[in-house]
């Protein structure tokens, strides 16, 4: 038991790491703040609306292709509201929705940008993902961790950048096997 205590008072305490050290504040912050405040009448059905709403966003967004740009932007701003300033996208595969966050701590400075849609094709699979310009989405084909940056351009274009390819509508290229088509939504 002293060997044990002796090898802990002789480890090194690891360098700050400022974004966790940050993180950690802002939760204590809200932490905090959520502590010192006493429910109110509205609190709690305020809370059940919204969720009701989110869910009923995610069914539609579930139910297949004919969902429209109108309720893919709503999905998108009902979820970034849950995660301000750190929401990249929503991606679904076979049915299942996974919401894709930046690992960082929230940037309360980030703008929001024009929101699209990433379909990619392989035989009878499509992975669909809901992003925005300018904030990379990483998505898991096939157990690969790939990751796509798409940017619309000043004339509605759309430009996805990944490792090591570069697509647009007139120069396609196939990613890990899957067609990309991308497509921004109307405001």
């Amino acid at each position: 038991m002293n060997e044990i205590r002796q090898l802990l008072k002789d480890l090194q305490t690891p360098a700050v790491n400022n974004a966790a050290q940050e993180r950690a504040r802002l939760r204590a912050l809200a932490a905090f703040q959520t502590c010192k405040k006493e429910p109110t009448a509205w609190y709690f059905p305020w809370r059940l609306t919204t969720a009701a709403a989110v869910a009923l966003l995610i069914v539609i967004f579930w139910l297949g292709e004919d969902e429209t740009d109108r309720a893919n932007r709503t999905l998108l701003a009902q979820i970034e509201q849950l995660f301000p300033g750190q929401l990249n996208g929503v991606v679904r595969v076979d049915g299942n929705i996974d919401v894709v966050l930046e690992p960082t701590a929230p940037s309360i400075t980030q703008a929001p940008s024009q929101p699209l849609r990433l379909t990619l094709r392989r035989g009878k699979q499509t992975v669909e993902a809901l992003g925005y310009s300018g904030r990379p989405l990483r998505l898991d084909l096939d157990g690969h961790m790939r990751t796509l940056e798409p940017l619309v351009t000043g004339d509605g274009k759309v430009i996805v950048a990944g490792d090591n390819f570069l697509w647009t509508k007139k120069h396609p290229v196939a990613i890990a096997g899957y067609t990309l088509q991308a497509q921004p939504l109307a405001l």
